[in-house]
């Protein structure tokens, strides 16, 4: 699930993002519910932040858009 939830913050980061939304932290309305709301979310949460496939994508975020992507997954793990 989180990997076809970033596949959209690959292609922003490459493409930019649609007119819809005014910076990245708007598109996080879109994210998050696209995660599982369950147990899983943590897990999903997790995956993200340490599996590797996503660091270069993290860091493109923060690169592109001047957001701390990685910081905002981060608060949103530690959340109960």
């Amino acid at each position: 699930m989180a990997d076809n939830v970033m596949q959209s913050v690959q292609r922003y980061t490459r493409e930019g993002l649609p007119p819809c939304y005014s910076d990245f932290e708007s598109f996080l309305y879109d994210f998050y519910p696209d995660l599982p709301w369950d147990d899983a979310l943590n897990i999903s949460l997790q995956h993200i932040l340490t599996s590797g496939k996503f660091e270069v994508t993290l860091d493109a975020v923060q690169q592109r858009f001047g957001f701390d992507f990685r910081a905002e997954l981060h608060t949103a793990l530690a959340q109960p």
